[in-house]
C-alpha cells in the first residue's frame, strides 16, 4: 500500500513541477473546493485499502501445543 501512496504523491509533485498549467483549473475558489474533495475520496480508499489488508489471524485448527496440553494435564487432579 506504501507504493500506492508514493507514486500517487510523487505524480502529484512531478505534475506540479513540470507541467503547471495542467493545475490551472485548481487555482479558483471552486478548483480549491473540487480538489478538496478529490483528496477525500483519495484519503477514504486509502484508508478502505488499510482495512482490507489486515485480516485476523484464524483459530488454531488442532488447539494447543502438546506440551501446553500435557502440562495441563499434570496440572490437573486426577
Amino acid at each position: 500500500m506504501q507504493i500506492v501512496v508514493l507514486v500517487s504523491v510523487g505524480m502529484a509533485i512531478a505534475l506540479a513541477l513540470l507541467d503547471h498549467g495542467f493545475l490551472i483549473p485548481y487555482n479558483g475558489v471552486l478548483g480549491q473546493f473540487v480538489l478538496v474533495i478529490v483528496v477525500a475520496i483519495y484519503a477514504a480508499g486509502i484508508i478502505w485499502l488499510r482495512r482490507l489488508a489486515h485480516f485476523e489471524t484464524p483459530q488454531r485448527l488442532l488447539g494447543a501445543w502438546p506440551q501446553e496440553s500435557a502440562a495441563a494435564a499434570s496440572r490437573s487432579p486426577a
